[in-house]
């Protein structure tokens, strides 16, 4: 075997890793007994009719009868070998008899993430979820040699920020999935931050699953790396566990549901934080976004005026200096523009671009923490006619300012204030 161990880990102020590579010779293994064990009892007359039986009363094929029964065999020869006595078998059998009637089954799931770094070691999301630091232990594999040479680094693009530990119910994959993409995009609405997961690891507790992954598009970069710093752990739990179920993820994993106005701009948003394309692309996808959650399908005139207003209504209550908002709209969608109908950027214009990247996309944000509220599309266009009557009528600014204190409100966005 080759073992890769972690000689030395940091993890602030940078991330860094240093690794030893060893041939070893694994001499307490106790496989040859067990698959000598196992190859014996596949044989009897019991091992067959149990095969048998749950083919049968399953309505499975023979071969998969026969796959889940070895995985029983297994099992129950390492608790033995191990002396973990009848309590850990009972509950081995029982937990098998519960998966084969159909119930909800429970798997780990560790996500890699890039993007985001934590101030603490950990940060507890819900009971079954946590965010913590990786350790050194987290790089560490042990491989055959022969086929060392061909398996890849466990983390060879790019080191992790954070890892995601999450235990999940489900009955299926998109499901459980759901639920896994559910908390890495809610984290991405908590701050303007690039939550990049590079890989989905599910190992079930189940015997009749197995276990698999799922990598992360490739090409993707983390633009706008963060810190959740240890003051704002208790409100980041706080909106994460609040807004995920409010994020259509079946839309934006799987495309198993019409588009809304709402996932198609959080799509957007994530284009214009982790697509490998120049800043002047990203702030395209930006003001896009905010045009798909601000602007009426019937609109044609006066988009650029109507969309930096509606904006600076929106974001002005929420983060203050509407005009600033206004005039930095305005400006992107020039550069927006530009870029849409095929034209280069100017060399003098690209530290302007960059610097509004980040604010545009904050805008974009804070524009889809409301809106993921109202995910209906007439309340779309009746959200804006009260934003547009709230621009001009003292009291439908009032009115406009106790719906807003109400929402689900990012802890990372001051709530709204009187007088603003």
């Amino acid at each position: 075997m080759e073992k890769r161990t972690a000689t030395q880990f940091t993890y602030a102020p940078h991330l860094g890793l240093g690794m030893t590579i060893q041939v070893i010779e694994k001499t307490d293994w106790d496989w040859p007994a067990i698959h000598a064990l196992t190859n014996s009892t596949a044989t009897t007359t019991s091992f067959r009719k149990a095969v048998e039986v749950l083919s049968n009363t399953h309505a499975i094929a023979q071969s998969q009868a026969e796959a889940w029964i070895e995985r029983l065999s297994l099992e129950i020869a390492r608790l033995h070998l191990e002396d973990r006595g009848d309590a850990a078998l009972l509950e081995l059998l029982t937990a098998f008899v519960s998966d084969l009637a159909g119930g909800l089954r429970s798997w780990r799931v560790t996500v890699p993430i890039d993007g985001v770094w934590l101030e603490s070691e950990t940060l507890q999301l819900d009971p079954d979820t946590v965010l913590r630091r990786p350790k050194g232990t987290d790089f560490e594999v042990e491989v055959d040699v022969g086929s060392a040479m061909l398996r890849r680094e466990p983390f060879s693009d790019n080191l992790p920020g954070v890892i995601l530990e999450k235990r999940v119910r489900s009955l299926d994959q998109r499901d459980r999935e759901s639920k896994v993409f559910a908390d890495i995009f809610a984290l991405t609405l908590a701050k303007v931050c690039s939550v990049n997961p590079m890989r989905l690891d599910f190992q079930p507790e189940s015997l009749i699953d197995s276990s698999y992954s799922v990598g992360s598009q490739r090409g993707y970069i983390s633009s706008q790396r963060v810190w959740i710093h240890k003051d704002e752990e208790d409100s980041v739990m706080r909106f994460v566990t609040a807004i995920r179920s409010m994020i259509p993820v079946y839309e934006l994993v799987w495309g198993s549901t019409g588009p809304t106005s709402a996932g198609i701009s959080f799509a957007r948003y994530r284009d214009g934080l982790l697509h490998p394309e120049p800043p002047e692309a990203r702030l395209a996808d930006a003001v896009s976004g905010l045009e798909g959650l601000l602007l009426k399908p019937e609109e044609r005139s006066e988009l650029q005026h109507r969309l930096a207003l509606r904006t600076a209504r929106v974001c002005g209550l929420l983060l203050g200096k509407p005009l600033e908002i206004y005039h930095k709209m305005t400006a992107a969608y020039d550069f927006r523009s530009v870029h849409v109908h095929g034209g280069a950027a100017k060399g003098e214009d690209r530290p302007s671009i960059e610097a509004l990247l980040p604010a545009i996309l904050d805008y974009l944000r804070v524009c889809l923490v409301v809106f993921l509220q109202k995910p209906d599309p007439a309340n779309k266009d009746r959200l804006i006619s009260r934003l547009d009557n709230a621009l001009l009528d003292p009291q439908a600014l009032e009115r406009l300012k106790e719906d807003f204190s109400k929402l689900i409100i990012s802890p990372l966005i001051p709530q709204p204030k009187k007088g603003t």
